[in-house]
């Protein structure tokens, strides 16, 4: 699905990581020297910020979408819709959205509803909410939650074998909100697709832990990925001159979808080094961690795309004031 939204607008984003940090040095003594320093290099990931054994996605996205209100003023009776994004909820039922909802403070004059789903998450809950706000009146507001604790502080009892610490040394924690208007005049272009085909690629059955078949990501990423970077591209005539950053999940997948989309140097904003692969947080995470290197213009034009388990991938195109 391919298209554009009118009278939508990104007005903010705003991310939240735990305070403890882990860095993948310290598994040197389980992996040893070479096969650590190997994992970075490839990975991209060093350190990782990871939850606490009480803290839950929820607490890191309520800690995310408090700032972001007071920064731009609005008001919780203003808030028409809130999605929550997450594979890891507070409960098997209700939604905690509704949670979220109550902790937020927001009116019963409001669209509450979770949505389960990994690294596309952005673009997919952009989508998502932009299409309920087309059926709201102008000046009405929506927070997107979004957010994943793959990694939480390890107890004395927690194993400690080489494939679940090189499993760990990726991921990271952290929570996001992403505000939504309904503006007059303003634009956002989007392309969702999935395939169900691959549902087995990054699977976790019950009571068992995640598993991934590596080479069948890697290769939906560099050619499902790649070529649909370039349909979006053309679809809506966009040049080089359009974009002021991309935004992409992962390194490893992400070097080679550069290369092949001959992506200018400098353009790729990236936040793996510092938090590691949170899911479908990392697009929003990534933003802000580089927001230093756009806040100088008075809007910013981004070209952000998740990709993962589904699979599922696709891409927003937003200008965004900064």
């Amino acid at each position: 699905m391919i298209g554009e939204f009118s009278n939508v607008q990104i007005q903010g984003m705003s991310s939240a990581v735990p305070e403890y940090l882990e860095k993948n040095t310290n598994f040197v003594s389980v992996l040893g020297p070479r096969r650590t320093k190997k994992q970075i290099h490839l990975t991209g990931v060093s350190k990782r910020h990871i939850s606490g054994s009480q803290q839950r996605v929820s607490d890191l996205c309520y800690a995310a979408a408090l700032p972001l209100m007071e920064k731009l003023g609005w008001k919780s009776d203003e808030i028409k819709v809130l999605i929550y994004i997450t594979q890891g909820p507070n409960y098997k039922l209700p939604s905690t959205a509704f949670f979220l909802q109550y902790r937020l403070g927001l009116p019963k004059d409001c669209v509450c509803f979770d949505i389960n789903l990994g690294c596309s998450s952005f673009n997919v809950g952009v989508h998502v909410v932009s299409a309920l706000l087309q059926s709201c009146d102008i000046s009405d507001k929506a927070l997107l939650l979004i957010g994943d604790t793959a990694s939480k502080v390890l107890s004395p009892e927690s194993p400690m074998t080489e494939e679940a610490i090189a499993n760990r040394m990726i991921f990271g924690a952290a929570g996001a909100a992403i505000a939504l208007e309904k503006v007059e005049k303003a634009s956002l272009k989007f392309m969702t697709r999935s395939d169900g085909n691959g549902f087995e690629a990054i699977i976790q059955h019950f009571g068992k832990g995640t598993t991934m078949d590596g080479t069948a990501v890697f290769q939906f990423a560099i050619n499902d990925v790649s070529d649909d970077v370039n349909v979006f591209k053309d679809h809506f005539g966009l040049n080089e001159k359009d974009i002021d950053y991309y935004v992409f999940h992962q390194k490893l997948i992400l070097d080679n979808i550069a290369a092949t989309c001959e992506f200018p140097d400098g353009k790729e904003l990236r936040s793996l080094d510092e938090y590691g692969n949170t899911s479908g947080t990392s697009v929003p995470l990534t933003v802000c961690a580089n927001r230093d290197k756009f806040m100088d213009m008075e809007r910013v034009k981004l070209f952000l795309c998740g990709f993962g388990v589904g699979l599922s991938w696709g891409t927003i195109f937003a200008e965004i004031p900064t």
